[in-house]
């Protein structure tokens, strides 16, 4: 059997105590022979003290050049297997109120870094806007659909025996369970990491996910038109809010390569010239699946990015500008164009045309007939021209607003009507 010996035997070493436990307080309530020690170590812990202190409770001390080898009694084995359990007992004997507190100094205090700024501003932002922050498990149960997935090797639960490729399926279950649950609408976001496989290794990923069903304003007092879901550009303008908050500009394309989505109804999100994420209606066919509305949006995006472009200095730092002291003119011009074509692509045109003067560009009439094609709509778009410092005249503006046609026409097959 096992063999049992009466004693322990433990290295501890002179200033690896001294380091840990730091310097005394005060030498007030000790005798003269320590006081003398205490002065002459600089409050530091005198040999004496350890010693008296390690023999109080039975130990047996050898000295050695770099500390002592101390020999535990049998009945403090349990408790007393290696050196910081030695370094605790001395510490504990002494007294804990007799060191000095070791707090740095000068005491400096913390500050938020851009990021964390920017990250706090956009949580505070959606929750002001009616979304409900979730915190959802990372690990999830295996789905044959999903080869990245990736497995643990210490599951406790075959619920909880992968890890995470995305944010949205937990997202689409709360939404269930509490429409289950008799709840009209549920908006929620997160902001959580993915574990994606790259190569030999796992990447981590931060993604911010979002999910609007329902009108959170239902039953209000204060609403006049009580409707039970919101459309498309409602969801997509409460995104639009957050990010305006950060002072990002963020950019729809029309994208059908997203399966979780409505192919039609959903845009890819682009910021400074890339794709950072996705958002749209949920597809009909999962939709049905997870017995949710129809008219359920998500959002997916990339949230590293997303933060990066928020805190660059020329977004982080305000800028401020003269008020205008000389007045606007405005223009209108309409015209027939493929329904295919966004509002946006057309606007991007119209600003890189008129950029000279032009101050702001507004759709403000959309008309579609059957009179006009079945794939044709009308667009009237409202033009702002305004100079820096003079009054603009009719020969100043007609130049840039007949660059405009011109450049509508080239990119695009339109019919101009004004």
């Amino acid at each position: 059997g096992e063999i049992i010996t009466s004693s322990l035997s433990i290295t501890l070493r002179r200033d690896r105590v001294i380091n840990i436990l730091g310097p005394l307080s005060s030498a007030n309530s000790l005798n003269n022979e320590e006081k003398d020690k205490v002065v002459e170590n600089k409050y530091n812990l005198s040999d004496l003290q350890i010693s008296r202190s390690l023999n109080s409770i039975g130990c047996k001390l050898e000295d050695i050049d770099e500390g002592w080898n101390v020999e535990v009694p049998f009945p403090r084995r349990k408790d007393l297997k290696r050196e910081i359990d030695l370094i605790e007992e001395i510490s504990r004997l002494i007294g804990y109120d007799n060191f000095q507190s070791t707090i740095p100094h000068p005491i400096r205090p913390g500050i938020l870094s851009p990021k964390q700024k920017a990250e706090r501003l956009l949580r505070d932002s959606l929750s002001s806007l009616g979304f409900n922050e979730l915190t959802t498990m990372s690990l999830v149960g295996k789905d044959t659909s999903d080869i990245n997935r990736i497995p643990i090797t210490n599951p406790l639960l075959s619920d909880t025996s992968y890890l995470r490729t995305n944010l949205w399926e937990e997202l689409l279950s709360v939404c269930n369970r509490n429409i289950k649950a008799g709840s009209n609408y549920c908006w929620i976001f997160e902001i959580g990491s993915l574990y994606i496989k790259d190569k030999s290794s796992i990447k981590e990923v931060k993604r911010l996910a979002g999910l609007l069903s329902g009108n959170n304003t239902q039953g209000s007092w204060k609403t006049a038109k009580k409707k039970k879901e919101i459309d498309y550009y409602e969801a997509r303008g409460k995104l639009a809010e957050a990010f305006h908050k950060l002072r990002i500009e963020i950019n729809d394309i029309q994208t059908n390569k997203n399966n979780i989505l409505h192919p039609g109804r959903a845009a890819e999100l682009i910021c400074e010239g890339k794709s950072i994420g996705t958002f749209g209606q949920l597809h009909p066919e999962i939709a049905t699946k997870e017995n949710l509305p129809s008219l359920t949006y998500l959002f997916d995006i990339d949230f590293v990015q997303l933060i990066k472009a928020a805190t660059r200095k020329s977004k982080w730092m305000p800028k401020f500008k003269e008020y205008q002291t000389v007045p606007s003119t405005y223009r209108d011009i309409s015209l027939l164009i493929k329904k295919d074509i966004t509002s946006k692509e057309l606007t991007n045109i119209i600003r890189k045309a008129g950029k000279t003067i032009l101050e702001e560009v507004e759709l403000i009439d959309r008309y579609e007939d059957e009179k006009i094609g079945d794939n044709i709509c009308s667009l009237t778009f409202r033009i702002t021209y305004r100079g820096d410092n003079k009054t603009l005249k009719d020969e100043d503006v007609e130049p840039i607003h007949e660059n405009v046609r011109e450049a509508l026409q080239q990119a695009f097959e339109c019919e101009l009507k004004s």
